[in-house]
């Protein structure tokens, strides 16, 4: 049965409408997968939360130094988020980028990349690391500062590193720390001297002295020492100047106190020597009580004055002079007394 001319003319217009559906469809279609591929991510620093975050950006075409130069544009440059932050620190230079063989971005910088804060290095080092490793030709960077090769935490070079050596959004603390044992002194029992305590801490670097005498009103963690500073007490500030360190406590200090002239005189110097013994920045030690000089600390006179390190108070447990003076411990040549 033969179809009739308007039959014919209505299956035409059928199928070129879902032919031009089709080509639309495909045009969009290709169109949005270009720009999908066309676009890099790039990681900035947010902080906020401390961590790598990211934002896309056109991705570079053309040689290995085009693009590289590009993309440290980018990091170069404010981010859109407001809650993110650039990583190129400024002042720093490319000297030369090169890729290998291996799949290996070598970026070569000048001679101030050795300048940068270790805190501000990490985090550009990181974005480096996770934003050139989005191009699908690179999978290691290798960064150089004037030829050289870096230098790491424990002495040795640098080598190149992957997603897998460069952690992603890694905890960076905005404080820096140390870890160190620090010898904190207590008033032994009978209230008439000072016993050491080894203790491993792991302390704010700017805030040692604070963190010191906030391990003190903490207490003892050993038998035979007393906790005699008032566990109320709080600290109001701790500054140290021209080698004098002033503590500042709150007036629990004073009113909570129990405790004689001795225990107030060895609470006293448990604080100077503990702080004159573990920060080489302080040398002597004035208190503040609310912010203000107070010139007697139940019987301790002149507690206005600022105040020498006494190691006459320490007291050195017998154990720890037998085992200083070990048999094995003796000079070849060495002969008691008959």
């Amino acid at each position: 049965m033969k179809r009739s001319t308007k039959q014919n003319i209505q299956v035409g217009i059928i199928v070129g409408s879902l032919l031009a559906v089709v080509f639309f469809a495909t045009i969009y279609f290709f169109i949005n997968n270009k720009d999908e591929e066309l676009k890099i991510k790039v990681f900035y620093f947010n902080t906020q939360t401390n961590n790598l975050e990211t934002e896309e950006r056109p991705m570079p075409e053309g040689d290995t130094d085009f693009v590289v130069r590009t993309i440290l544009g980018y990091l170069k440059d404010a981010p859109k988020n407001a809650a993110l932050s650039k990583t190129l620190p400024d002042g720093l230079t490319l000297l030369e980028a090169d890729l290998s063989a291996e799949a290996v971005l070598y970026l070569n910088f000048d001679e101030s990349y050795s300048l940068i804060p270790p805190l501000e290095e990490t985090i550009f080092r990181m974005s480096c690391i996770w934003t050139f490793t989005e191009l699908p030709y690179v999978q290691y960077v290798y960064i150089h500062t004037d030829g050289n090769n870096l230098i790491n935490a424990r002495g040795n070079a640098a080598k190149p590193e992957n997603r897998l050596t460069a952690k992603l959004n890694p905890e960076i603390s905005p404080v820096k720390t140390s870890t160190r044992v620090l010898k904190l002194f207590y008033v032994n029992e009978q209230a008439d001297g000072l016993l050491a305590e080894d203790r491993l801490v792991t302390y704010d670097i700017y805030s040692l002295e604070k963190d010191i005498v906030q391990l003190l009103i903490d207490g003892t963690r050993t038998e035979g020492r007393l906790s005699s500073i008032p566990p109320e007490t709080r600290i109001l500030d701790v500054k140290t100047e021209n080698g004098i360190c002033n503590v500042s406590l709150s007036g629990d200090f004073i009113t909570r106190f129990t405790g004689g002239p001795s225990l107030a005189r060895h609470t006293v110097y448990a604080i100077v020597n503990s702080l004159i013994e573990n920060s080489s920045n302080v040398n002597r030690v004035q208190f503040l009580i609310d912010s203000e000089r107070v010139e007697v600390f139940h019987g301790v006179a002149d507690f206005d004055k600022v105040f020498d390190k006494d190691e006459s108070l320490i007291i050195v447990p017998e154990e720890e002079i037998e085992d200083f003076f070990e048999e094995d411990d003796y000079p070849e040549n060495f002969e008691e007394d008959t």
